[in-house]
């Protein structure tokens, strides 16, 4: 997975440099926002797996297919599968998702887990969308001081950030800082629905299903709490022709650059994920 291949598996939506300055700072800043273990059940020291363990194996082999490294796993009392944006970043795996998924729903979790940490985009679905735009704002006030287009300025919080990103970090915020103060300034609402979307698309591309993915998908809204699922094919129909994410998912399934990434990355894990 080089940036070729990334560019490809980005909704065009998520396609702008704002997603350039989350990923130049998203391993940097957990310091200013700490990972919240505690709200997923999860304790850092006793809870991490080892690379042993079969959630550990089943989550590498994707990792690997996406050129990712440098990560825990986390066993969690709550959730499903979600990136979090810890040092080292870490996914955190729900106990009950071998128990309650199939081989192919467990590929999907686990794609759209490992595009958070590809993309180093935790934080987009950890914040607020206010508070992301603060943070965002005063990133790329690092490199424009007189930057004000973004979120509230925070003059403490972008001397920190000074301080706290590594020169390489630095390095790489440079441009896309540059790129959105020159404007005119992403919609970041529009590019988180992209990033989010994006994350689907990854789902899509472990699994190979996108019947799969998409009943995933609808698994999420709570209109199929409390243990409903949207098997009938009537339901997922009348939800796609509603939903915008559900109809691009659809789209992508269908896609060139989805089969064009089936040739590059290829199947990585077998039958049987966790």
């Amino acid at each position: 997975m080089d940036e070729t291949s990334l560019e490809l598996l980005l909704h065009a939506d998520a396609r702008n440099p704002l997603l350039g300055v989350l990923r130049a700072v998203g391993d940097h800043v957990s310091k200013l926002v700490p990972p919240d273990f505690e709200a997923l059940g999860v304790d850092p020291r006793e809870d991490r797996l080892r690379s042993d363990h079969p959630v550990y194996r089943a989550i590498r082999l994707v990792a690997e297919g996406f050129s990712v490294d440098h990560f825990d796993v986390y066993q969690a009392r709550r959730g499903l599968m979600v990136a979090e944006a810890s040092d080292p970043p870490s996914i955190c795996v729900g106990q009950d998702v071998v128990r309650r998924f199939n081989s192919r729903e467990q590929k999907f979790l686990i794609g759209r887990a490992v595009f958070a940490l590809l993309g180093r985009t935790a934080l987009a679905g950890k914040l607020p969308e206010s508070e992301l735009a603060d943070l965002l704002g005063d990133c790329i006030r690092v490199v424009v001081p007189e930057f004000d287009a973004l979120g509230q300025r925070d003059d403490g919080r972008v001397r920190t950030l000074r301080k706290l990103l590594p020169r390489k970090a630095l390095r790489a915020l440079e441009e896309p800082a540059r790129e959105v103060a020159g404007g005119p300034v992403p919609d970041l609402r529009r590019t988180l629905q992209g990033l989010f979307a994006s994350g689907n698309r990854a789902g899509l591309l472990v699994c190979g299903d996108p019947a799969v993915a998409l009943t995933m998908v609808l698994r999420e809204d709570p209109a199929f709490a409390a243990g409903r699922t949207p098997e009938s094919q009537e339901t997922i129909v009348r939800a796609v022709r509603e939903r915008a994410d559900l109809r691009a998912l659809l789209n992508f399934a269908v896609s060139e650059e989805l089969f064009t990434l089936r040739d590059r990355v290829g199947p990585t894990l077998p039958e049987r994920a966790i």
